[in-house]
């Protein structure tokens, strides 16, 4: 099975944060546009700070689509392992506000 889940956690209740755990088959080397696109409107629609788990490319992907760009420009977004990203926006346009940056524990 495929698709978006909204986990309900701890999180949303004390911190105001929805958590979305993201599974999409991998087809080739990242997935397509119309796959990432449900989830940037998922993700847009809730009110508050929202966390996105998914698999790099899946990340990368939903990126490029979050910017405007075709699903094919993902690959130029480097993206290691267990790094934060934050989309935004600034004065209502899509923006990048982190990549990549690794989180301290």
């Amino acid at each position: 099975m495929h698709g978006v889940t909204i986990i309900p956690s701890m999180a949303k209740a004390t911190l105001g944060i929805t958590v979305l755990l993201v599974a999409l088959p991998v087809l080739g080397a990242t997935p397509r546009g119309q796959q990432a696109d449900p989830m940037i409107e998922k993700a847009r629609a809730i009110k508050g700070n929202v966390i996105l788990f998914a698999h790099g490319h899946v990340l990368r992907v939903f990126a490029a689509r979050w910017l405007g760009l075709s699903a094919s420009e993902g690959q130029r977004f480097l993206l290691d392992t267990a790094t934060m990203n934050i989309l935004s926006f600034y004065r209502g346009i899509p923006a990048v506000k982190r990549w990549n940056a690794p989180v301290q524990f």
